[in-house]
């Protein structure tokens, strides 16, 4: 059954009963080109009750502030940075005006916010943190964005449906490796520059 293609890429995405018994077969095949299993992958654990702390300690660690004096004044050009990730929260006080229009990649629709994961995930606020580092806005808060003046295109990758298909013991916040590649062909096709 075919469940995903990518079409700048010619990748289908298969199901079928025993994917490590058919990888041989389906690799034999003359008109297949390459064929891989689709790997399963779980972002970091989140230490929410110590975000801010947590962020401001990165921030000075890189010296950012002292960063920040350098280019103090300057007219900086807006990038799109696309981040692929959980799922964001576009309402965030710190990044509603640094989003673009996204895409959520999971259940295929614009909406690419994390509301469809179930709270009880720890990868749920992932997205919106790696947001926040990039593009957090600059108001002498101690969550400035390391560029500050970027936009966020957000890619959904995770559905909350998806940790059925591993086992939600073994890996209850997974994504897949086909839809990070298709999240990658989203961005590339969006003109995003980083």
């Amino acid at each position: 059954e075919v469940t995903g293609y990518i079409g700048p890429l010619g990748w289908y995405e298969i199901k079928v009963p025993d994917a490590r018994k058919a990888l041989p077969q389906i690799q034999k095949n003359p008109i297949v080109v390459n064929a891989e299993l689709n790997y399963a992958g779980r972002t970091e654990v989140l230490d929410i009750e110590n975000l801010d702390e947590n962020f401001s300690w990165g921030h000075r660690k890189i010296k950012l502030p002292e960063a920040y004096q350098y280019i103090e004044g300057q007219a900086l050009e807006e990038v799109a940075v696309a981040v692929i990730d959980t799922g964001f929260d576009l309402e965030h006080p710190e990044l509603d005006s640094r989003f673009l229009p996204g895409v959520d990649l999971g259940s295929v629709d614009d909406n690419p916010t994390y509301e469809d994961i179930p709270e009880a995930l720890e990868a749920r606020a992932h997205g919106t943190l790696v947001a926040g580092i990039i593009a957090a806005e600059n108001n002498d808060s101690d969550l400035n964005g390391v560029a500050y003046n970027s936009k966020i295109l957000p890619i959904k990758v995770f559905n909350s449906s998806w940790p059925g298909l591993v086992g939600k013991a073994l890996l209850p916040d997974a994504y897949f490796s086909f839809k990070v590649a298709a999240g990658i062909v989203y961005a590339a096709r969006s003109e995003a520059d980083v």
